[in-house]
């Protein structure tokens, strides 16, 4: 059966930025997670190898809490504003979930989080990164990828679900950083980061949510930005289960995707949840196709919040006889649900993080955006 339209045309080793919209509560900061937990960790926002513009680290080191990045983004700024009067929040909404990617040649690089907009003009980001020279030398997937406990039981197959190391259930974002926001003379959101770099986007209305949509940047040496943000009151703690999300119909998705080597393509489909199994054993659904591909989706909204993982793998690649083969391949997706006003179900804004190696074709960044089609 067909499960995902034109999937053959972007299967493969891939890491990449992806928001799939479909059609959200109360607010609340992104995780339990707090500059000081940052600083626990050992791996604070530092200066990547890269030179990447998000400011992230690309290596394991160890950092200080309020180390300075390429762009000169701190963990431990204040985002102080100083005495002004509320600022009406973008579309009145405060929380968004938000997928970058920006594209260079053999570093393109992608960065999921969620932000917090205040109306004292704060705003707070949470956030994972990770670029293509993140993938060994060498081939090894498991040096890269993390088995997410979760497995498709109760369905036709028993397959396990794999996510990028540092994504798993119970992994939080380990950057943090503030940064203060205006409205312009133009009327767009305009971010001003701690370091002094700037993002700006034009405000979308929607009825239950709203749409930012990157106007500028200022992320040198990239040929091309790509942003998906979308936000609403709908706590940033809070998700929805796998059923509910079965039962939206379809998402039609744009991808942009960047390979090792290679330059970026597009392409365009329909996932089509009807042809996905509900899997009665555990929070997941699989889609499944006898010699062409397996896409499995997991999540448990009491362990993961908005987390959803997506782990998918084309035949031709190579299949083990029954399940995606995490030694030969398959596209690991990390995914942020977007929630309406009322908690329903929008889609997901995410990143593919496939570091499988650096060699052609084995290290790919996709961004990808899904509406949810007519119920």
């Amino acid at each position: 059966m067909c499960i995902l339209a034109a999937m053959d045309k972007w299967m493969g080793p891939a890491l990449a930025a992806c928001w799939i919209t479909a059609c959200g509560g109360e607010t609340s900061r992104a995780g339990p997670l707090s500059d000081t937990d940052l600083a626990s960790t050992g791996d604070a926002v530092a200066t990547s190898s890269t030179g990447s513009p998000d400011g992230a680290s690309t290596s394991n080191g160890s950092t200080e809490t309020g180390a300075t990045t390429d762009e000169g983004t701190t963990t431990d700024a204040s985002g102080s504003t100083g005495d002004r009067p509320p600022l009406h929040l973008p579309g009145g909404r405060p929380n968004y979930v938000v997928a970058l990617m920006g594209t260079k040649p053999n570093a393109s690089w992608v960065r999921l989080a969620t932000w917090a907009f205040a109306e004292d003009g704060v705003i707070e980001e949470h956030f994972w990164y990770w670029d293509q020279t993140q993938a060994p030398v060498q081939t090894d997937p498991y040096l890269t990828r993390t088995n997410t406990g979760y497995e498709t039981a109760g369905c036709p197959e028993v397959c396990d679900v794999w996510t990028t190391t540092g994504f798993e259930p119970g992994a939080w974002a380990p950057h943090v950083r503030t940064g203060e926001w205006v409205f312009d003379e133009q009327d767009r959101v305009a971010i001003t980061w701690s370091s002094g770099f700037h993002e700006t986007y034009a405000v979308v209305e929607h009825d239950t949510y709203t749409e930012l949509t990157l106007a500028e940047h200022e992320y040198a040496g990239v040929s091309a930005m790509h942003a998906a943000v979308f936000g609403s009151h709908a706590s940033l703690d809070a998700g929805v289960s796998i059923a509910d999300i079965h039962d939206t119909g379809t998402l039609d998705f744009v991808i942009e995707a960047n390979n090792w080597d290679a330059a970026t393509h597009h392409n365009d489909g329909t996932i089509y949840w009807s042809t996905y199994f509900e899997c009665s054993g555990s929070p997941s659904v699989q889609g499944m196709a006898p010699d062409v591909y397996h896409t499995y989706f997991a999540s448990d909204p009491a362990v993961d919040g908005r987390k959803t993982y997506w782990y998918h793998q084309l035949t031709e690649v190579a299949l083990t006889p029954d399940c995606a083969n995490i030694e030969r391949g398959g596209h690991t997706y990390e995914l942020l649900q977007i929630l309406d006003d009322a908690g329903e179900f929008v889609g997901f804004v995410g990143v593919e993080t496939s570091l499988l190696g650096q060699y052609t074709g084995g290290s790919i960044v996709s961004h990808m955006t899904a509406l949810r089609g007519p119920s």
